[in-house]
């Protein structure tokens, strides 16, 4: 029984080293593709990751050029009239003195008025304004001040501001003549042609 065993054991061996591999064969068409399977349910979102350090500020950029003057624009429409204004400040011009006789004091003394009209001095001006008055040789470039207390000099004569009333200025010349010929001095004066000229200031005033 162990030799028939045996024998068939031994031809098995034989057979298989008898059989030798043959070549591989061409390869196959491809299979169709199979049906897609179902997507995936989607993840859980994940968690915030931590806010990033701030980046270093950059350099500042050049500056641009200039650009070009934009062209002028056009002009607007002109204002109202303004009410026209009422000046406070009035000058006359200058007129010559002519002057006449007043008194006599029963000395050598002897007295010469001049008027000069400024239609200008109202009682308004009297009351409430300032004015002041100068007086010249008729074409000189000089003219002087002239206020009560303070006289000017015409060939060694003074003439004073003796004051004002409502429409004039009142100048007088104290002189003397001793042959009491008015006519002389009147004469005299009003061949000096002293001009004068008032400037008015209306309600400055203080007081």
């Amino acid at each position: 029984m162990k030799k028939i065993i045996l024998s068939f054991f031994i031809v098995g061996i034989i057979t298989l080293i008898g059989c030798s591999k043959g070549d591989v064969g061409p390869v196959g068409a491809t299979g169709t593709a199979g049906v897609a399977g179902q997507n995936g349910t989607n993840g859980t979102t994940g968690a915030t990751g931590t806010k990033g350090t701030t980046g270093a500020t950059g350099t500042t950029g050049t500056t641009g050029t200039t650009g070009a003057t934009g062209g002028t624009g056009t002009a607007g429409t002109p204002g109202a009239t303004g009410d026209a204004g009422q000046s406070n400040v009035i000058t006359t011009d200058w007129t010559t003195l002519k002057w006449r006789f007043m008194n006599a004091d029963g000395t050598l003394n002897r007295y010469y008025q001049s008027e000069l009209a400024v239609p200008q001095i109202t009682k308004e001006v009297l009351d409430k304004g300032l004015f002041t008055i100068y007086v010249r040789l008729k074409g000189n470039t000089t003219f002087y001040e002239l206020n009560q207390g303070v006289a000017y000099s015409v060939g060694g004569k003074r003439i004073d501001y003796l004051g004002a009333k409502e429409g004039a200025i009142i100048f007088q010349h104290k002189g003397f003549n001793n042959a009491g010929d008015d006519s002389i001095i009147i004469s005299a004066l009003n061949g000096y042609e002293i001009e004068s000229r008032v400037y008015i200031i209306i309600g400055n005033k203080k007081g």
